[in-house]
């Protein structure tokens, strides 16, 4: 069902992106967004340019507040950085939609493959694979080696505190 679904969706895109629509037009918006999605080359040309604003905030931070703020700015923009919120229907009282907070903020689906041992090698490619991505930001090898292994490392550390996949299973778990 999902491999026909995505299917479905990328024709529908397919056809928003070829259309020619009000600029102020839903169909518009989503055909262009689409568009620069797919458009390869023009992303591997404009490469880390798009992000440097954030990247260089980033790179200023000295102190907790600072962090607190790049997180909220995140979530202004929708990159759900360290938990998620939204708001969904009520678990309990079907009628009514309640804000959710919810658990969040690391790289791989949970908390299982940063410490289990049959997910050590996806540990590892993962590691390797933050590495390559801040070669591809212009970091040399070991300062990148050296990113990587802190990206890690408090992935890890946000891991540890959250609840495993059986633990949310649980709705009481996660009704808030």
């Amino acid at each position: 069902m999902d491999q026909a679904n995505q299917k479905k969706l990328t024709g529908i895109l397919e056809t928003l992106k070829a259309g020619t629509y009000d600029s102020k037009s839903i169909e518009n918006m989503l055909g262009a967004y689409y568009a620069s999605y797919v458009d390869m080359e023009k992303r591997n040309r404009l490469g880390i340019s798009p992000i440097e604003n954030e990247l260089s905030q980033i790179n200023k931070m000295i102190s907790s507040k600072d962090y607190v703020t790049i997180v909220a700015n995140q979530h202004r923009y929708g990159i759900s950085s360290l938990f998620g919120f939204g708001v969904g229907q009520d678990l309990k009282e079907n009628t009514k939609n309640i804000s959710y907070l919810g658990q969040g903020g690391i790289g791989l689906p949970n908390k299982d493959y940063y410490f289990k041992e049959n997910k050590k090698e996806i540990l590892a490619k993962y590691q390797s694979h933050i590495e390559n991505i801040f070669m591809l930001a212009g970091y040399k090898a070991e300062r990148a080696k050296s990113a990587a292994k802190n990206c890690v490392l408090f992935d890890s550390k946000l891991a540890e505190k959250m609840m495993s996949p059986a633990e949310l299973r649980i709705p009481e778990n996660s009704y808030n």
